[in-house]
C-alpha cells in the first residue's frame, strides 16, 4: 500500500484528520455504539488515524492502544491526545511497531479502514487471533447496497470514473460477516447507519462533489457547464426519497438500525463480531 501510506502521511502531516466530511458524524455514532462495551477493557483501535476514538475509549478502558500505519497520523494523535489522557492508559503505535502489538485484546475496533487494505480477509483472521476468548471485534465499513452504491458502481463500471481515491474494496453487507465466520468469529450485530448519505440530500451533495473533483482531475481546469444543475434536475436526485417514510428519523444522525433488512441499506455498516 505505498500509495495509500504516502496519501495519508501527507494528509496527517498537514494537520487534517479526515479525507472529507462525508462521514463527519461517524465519531458520535461510534461512541454511541461502544459506550456500553468498552469499560474496563484492553482495547486496540486498528487504523486509529488522529486518535480521537481511542482517546475517548481510553477514559473508561483498562488499557488502550491506537495503531496506524501512517507515522504522521501517530505523531498527530500523540500531540492531540496524550496531554489530556494519562500516558499509562493510552499508547499510540505506528506501522513500524506492528510486531510489538500484543495478542490479548478484549475489544478491537477497525473503523473505516478495512476497505483500504490489500487483503481484508487475512486482516480479519489476524484480528480473531489477537482477541481473547469472548473478545469483541467491531468493524465499520462503507456499504453499497443502496441508491448511492447503484450510482457509484454504474459510474465506476460503465464510465470508468474513479469515485474514491482510497477505497480498494466495495463491501456489500454480507462480505464482512463471511470473512468473520471464516475467521472463527460469530456475528453478533449488524448495524446500518448514515441513511441520508445512502439515499438522501447528503448523497446528492456527495456525488456532485466527487464528480466535480473527478472531472477537474481528468480535464484540468476545463469547466463542465451545467453539470451540477443537470444532476439536480434529474428525477433520480430531485424526487422525494421514500426511504425516510419507512425508517423514522433516518436522516438524523447518529441514527442507526440493527433490524433486518434496514440494517443492510445504510451508507455505512457496523459489525459486532464475537470470538467464542
Amino acid at each position: 500500500m505505498p500509495y495509500l501510506k504516502e496519501f495519508y502521511d501527507t494528509l496527517y502531516a498537514e494537520g487534517r484528520t479526515t479525507v472529507s466530511d462525508t462521514f463527519i458524524d461517524k465519531p458520535a455514532l461510534m461512541k454511541y455504539l461502544l459506550m456500553e462495551v468498552h469499560e474496563g477493557k484492553n482495547i486496540l483501535d486498528w487504523g486509529c488515524g488522529a486518535g480521537d476514538l481511542i482517546a475517548w475509549l481510553a477514559h473508561g478502558a483498562s488499557h488502550a492502544v491506537g495503531y496506524d500505519f501512517s507515522d504522521a497520523a501517530i505523531s498527530l494523535a500523540r500531540k492531540r491526545h496524550l496531554p489530556s489522557v494519562p500516558s499509562d492508559n493510552l499508547r499510540f503505535m505506528s506501522g513500524s511497531q506492528a510486531n510489538l502489538l500484543p495478542n490479548d485484546w478484549d475489544l478491537i475496533t477497525c473503523i473505516g479502514t478495512l476497505e483500504h487494505l490489500d487483503d481484508p480477509a487475512q486482516q480479519v483472521k489476524d484480528f480473531a487471533e489477537a482477541l481473547e476468548p469472548g473478545g469483541l471485534l467491531v468493524i465499520q465499513t462503507p456499504s453499497w447496497l443502496n441508491r448511492r452504491g447503484d450510482i457509484y458502481h454504474t459510474l465506476r463500471t460503465a464510465v470508468g470514473l474513479k469515485m474514491t481515491l482510497t477505497d480498494r474494496h466495495f463491501f456489500q453487507p454480507d462480505d464482512v460477516p463471511r470473512m468473520a465466520v471464516n475467521a472463527g468469529l460469530k456475528v453478533e450485530r449488524t448495524i446500518g447507519s448514515h441513511y441520508d448519505l445512502a439515499a438522501g440530500v447528503r448523497m446528492v451533495r456527495d456525488i456532485i462533489t466527487r464528480l466535480d473533483h473527478i472531472f477537474m482531475q481528468t480535464h484540468g481546469d476545463v469547466d463542465i457547464p451545467g453539470f451540477a444543475t443537470y444532476f439536480n434536475k434529474t428525477p433520480l436526485f430531485s424526487q422525494p426519497l421514500d426511504v425516510f417514510d419507512r425508517i423514522p428519523d433516518a436522516e438524523v444522525e447518529p441514527y442507526c438500525c440493527d433490524v433486518y433488512p434496514w440494517n443492510q441499506t445504510g451508507a455505512a455498516t457496523t459489525y459486532f463480531l464475537r470470538k467464542p
